[in-house]
């Protein structure tokens, strides 16, 4: 079995890397280079169902697993062509082999995947952010200074060892599954990464700060974890004041996204332990958010920014974009009929007796984030347009396509109960705590 598994493993870091390297020879053909690395992540998909295991103690490994793939696939599919595209490509493919190398990996490897994935998203974010015409001021070296820092704590869990090495590692994880005051990285990375890049990792990141919080949090202090349930409500209250003053989709989403995800953490750090419900919220929120910013993607092709006071009555000349925008705003703000809306309500209904008193204060962020989303809406799709905005197309089916498989997924998600769908794992590779859910060897 640890045989198998190992295989496993090493096939799911090496197709999609092998995809990436070998798709250079594409670079002149993107629409060539965009089917081979739908391929290979078709390819990807179809190990982790190969080598499921009968039975896993970390299902959620295999959950968020499947998640990174699936909103690989979904992004590079609706992808539109521009002159960035073999590179956006080629980062996919590398970073997806690479969130599958930390997900199945230990000790200094999981580290050193980790380690990777900041120096090339870094890399990416100093590119685009200061050699594509975008000001310094819009990146900020604040935000490459931030994943210097995940990269130091990186350096220093390899030196040092017990409650320490947790610590620095969940540091270092702050800045891929944002936490202020380490968030600024990630909302820059959202903000200036061109074409798909975004919608893909809004998932990925937070996929590996999550995958790795379930794995620390048993072994951090006490005080530690009472200074992240701190750190979560301002982290929550904070991307809530933040994006109500954000005029640019891009990052009203992302500061947005910032309070939703810091729902999580404060109920992480209250119970101290992940359930089926979080890991429920986390993942559809993630994909409802991805979907987000692929449709956001679609506005920028087309209007050449994401302004919001630039752009308005979209819905009178986009009417298919206008209701798939619509049912994905639904989703993430947290309606009922999604996972989002039942996983939420189903965690608060979990929270521990000793801190009730701060329910009231989550629901309030929670309701405040609820009316940021109606109100990108309106901008958008209904506001009055500074420009002209009836010779913009609507979106073809091939850019339709991913947004309604997010959407079918996010409805099905919702009907399925999250303690099912915690334990369930019949379609995932089977990955066992004893085998790779140490970090420290």
């Amino acid at each position: 079995m640890m045989e198998t598994w190992l295989n496993a493993s090493l096939t799911l870091v090496a197709i999609p890397m092998l995809g990436g390297l070998l798709g250079l020879a594409l670079w002149k053909w993107p629409r060539i280079f965009q089917v081979w690395t739908l391929v290979f992540l078709t390819a990807t998909g179809l190990i982790l169902t190969v080598y499921s295991g009968p039975s896993s103690d970390d299902p959620t490994a295999g959950i968020l697993m499947a998640m990174i793939v699936l909103a690989a696939f979904l992004s590079v599919l609706g992808h539109n062509q521009q002159k960035d595209t073999p590179a956006i490509l080629f980062l996919t493919l590398v970073l997806v082999g690479l969130g599958l190398g930390f997900m199945t990996s230990e000790g200094g490897a999981r580290t050193s995947y980790l380690g990777e994935i900041f120096v090339l998203v870094g890399l990416a974010l100093f590119y685009y952010g200061f050699h594509t015409g975008n000001p310094p001021r819009e990146v900020g070296w604040g935000a490459l200074g931030l994943y210097g820092l995940g990269l130091t704590c990186l350096a220093v869990s390899v030196v040092v060892s017990g409650p320490m090495a947790s610590m620095v590692l969940l540091v270092a994880l702050a800045v891929a599954f944002p936490l202020f005051p380490f968030h600024g990285a990630f909302v820059a990375t959202l903000s200036n990464l061109p074409g798909s890049l975004p919608a893909f990792l809004v998932v990925l990141l937070p996929s590996l700060g999550f995958s790795g919080m379930s794995v620390l949090m048993p072994t951090l202090p006490d005080w530690f974890i009472h200074g992240i349930f701190v750190l979560a409500l301002l982290s929550a209250m904070y991307g809530a004041l933040k994006a109500l003053v954000q005029f640019r989709m891009g990052h009203l989403l992302a500061y947005a996204y910032l309070a939703q995800m810091g729902i999580v953490w404060w109920y992480v750090a209250v119970n101290g332990t992940m359930t089926p419900q979080v890991v429920m919220y986390f993942s559809a929120l993630a994909l409802a958010t991805s979907g987000l910013y692929l449709a956001g993607h679609h506005l920028r092709t087309r209007f050449g920014h994401l302004d919001m006071d630039k752009m308005g009555g979209v819905a009178h000349s986009m009417p298919r974009f206008a209701t798939i925008l619509v049912v994905l705003i639904t989703a993430a703000m947290g309606l009922p009929l999604f996972a989002v809306f039942s996983a939420f309500f189903e965690m608060m209904l979990h929270v521990s007796t000793g801190f009730l008193w701060s329910i009231p204060v989550i629901l309030i962020i929670w309701l405040m984030v609820s009316w940021l989303y109606p109100r990108l809406m309106h901008q958008v799709l209904f506001g009055r347009p500074l420009v002209p905005v009836f010779s913009h197309r609507d979106l073809s089916p091939g850019e339709l396509l991913p947004l309604i498989l997010m959407v079918l997924v996010l409805m099905l998600a919702g009907l399925v109960p999250s303690d099912l769908a915690g334990s369930t794992n019949s379609l995932i590779l089977s990955v066992h705590v004893e085998e790779v859910g140490t970090w420290k060897p």
